[in-house]
């Protein structure tokens, strides 16, 4: 881990091994291991606060003769530190919107007489139009479609299961999602209880189109995915 560095570190500083355990809340047995290259497997909660301590970086630590960029990022720790802190609905939905955009990202970029096609990421698991179905964190496939007005403005889809929705959505549609929040009487896919529904934003109701459907309460609890921007037109999807 380059104990050596911090050794240098600390020595250019003019700081102790009592000092350091002082500073970085480490206790000194620890500290004195480390630097003593005993321990070269350290927590690391425990390395990061021995670089808040000599403000330094993570990879300030790497010492072999071909530096590699670090693994992680301080903003990815900070983030995964977060994430560790969520329930299971919370981790649920950052690992499909994490989904989404991997997806997004890393779509093969269109040939040069393709400047007419975008990839949209679609889900490989519906969203209900009914009384809602699991729509957990698992991969998009990315679809070549058609660009045009209405499929440039979408972000992502996913395939309607379900009646309550008609006559606007039916069974079996694909349904273009724009990141954006939907306003009031607007159509979103939301997430509860990790269950994936496609429905009106009433007020303080999710509501149906097909009156058979009862409206479903709106609370903290739900998570707000994105506005439908419309059908997915099967002639726009390239094969």
């Amino acid at each position: 881990m380059g104990f050596e560095i911090i050794n240098k570190l600390k020595k250019e500083k003019g700081i102790t091994n009592a000092q350091l355990a002082n500073m970085s809340g480490i206790t000194l047995s620890t500290l004195d291991k480390i630097t003593a290259g005993i321990n070269t497997n350290p927590k690391l909660d425990t390395l990061q606060a021995i670089c808040r301590a000599l403000g330094c970086r993570l990879d300030d630590f790497d010492d072999t003769p071909e530096k590699i960029a670090p693994a992680y990022t301080a903003e990815a720790l900070s983030i995964a530190k977060k994430y560790d802190a969520l329930d299971e609905w919370g981790r649920d939905a950052i690992k499909g919107l994490m989904n989404i955009e991997y997806t997004r990202c890393t779509a093969p970029e269109p040939e040069e007489q393709e400047d007419n096609c975008i990839y949209l990421p679609l889900s490989e698991q519906p969203a209900s139009a009914g009384t809602g179905t699991y729509l957990g964190p698992e991969a998009f496939t990315p679809i070549k479609v058609i660009a045009n007005e209405k499929t440039r403005r979408a972000d992502f889809c996913v395939r309607v299961q379900g009646d309550s929705m008609e006559p606007i959505y039916f069974d079996g549609d694909i349904v273009m999602i724009s990141k954006e929040r939907p306003g009031y009487n607007g159509i979103g896919l939301v997430t509860l209880d990790g269950c994936g529904y496609i429905k009106r934003m009433g007020m303080g109701v999710l509501e149906s189109e097909n009156k058979k459907y009862a409206p479903i309460p709106l609370d903290e609890s739900v998570v707000v995915n994105g506005r439908a921007v419309g059908i997915l037109h099967p002639d726009w999807i390239i094969k």
